[in-house]
Order: C-alpha cells, then structure tokens, then sequence
C-alpha cells in the first residue's frame, strides 16, 4: 500500500477524531464536577458553622445555664423538629 491509496480512504476517520478529542473533552467534565461538588462541600460547611454558631449564641442569650449543661451532659432523648428548642433544653 502507498499513501496514496491512505488519502482518500475515509473509513475509521470518525475513531481517530474522537480518540484525539475525547481526552481533552472528558478532563473539562471531570474538572467542571470536581469543582462543583468541592464548592458544594464548601457551602454546606460553612451554612452549617454558621447554623451552629447562631444557635450557640442565640440560646446563650436565653438560657446561659440551660446550654452549658446540656453540651456536658449527654443527650437523654431525641429532638423532635416540631419540639421548641427551649422545651429540649430544660
């Protein structure tokens, strides 16, 4: 075979675009979720020391007491979301 016969053969053309292109297309994806989902542990980290911190300072407010004792003392009974937060720590 000479390469002239290669030149005008187009079969497999297809396969070795996609072979050339398919690295690079699929190192963007990976980077794009990767960076998503780091930016998403990063919001649910900092919402929940922020969710933290407000209750801390807020129910120190209420009952200075009530909170300390409750951080030394282990959890009795489980906390039920419709239950107020003043009910729980008394």
């Amino acid at each position: 075979m000479q390469c002239a016969d290669f030149a005008g053969n187009r079969r497999g053309s297809a396969a070795v675009e996609f072979a050339l292109v398919a690295p690079v297309f699929f190192a963007l994806l990976f980077a794009i979720i990767e960076s998503a989902m780091v930016f998403f542990a990063g919001q649910v980290l900092e919402t929940g020391v922020q969710d933290s911190g407000r209750l801390l300072y807020i129910s120190q407010n209420v009952n200075q007491g009530a909170v300390q004792a409750g951080f030394l003392q282990p959890r009795r009974r489980a906390v039920s979301v419709r239950q107020p937060l003043t009910s729980v720590l008394t």
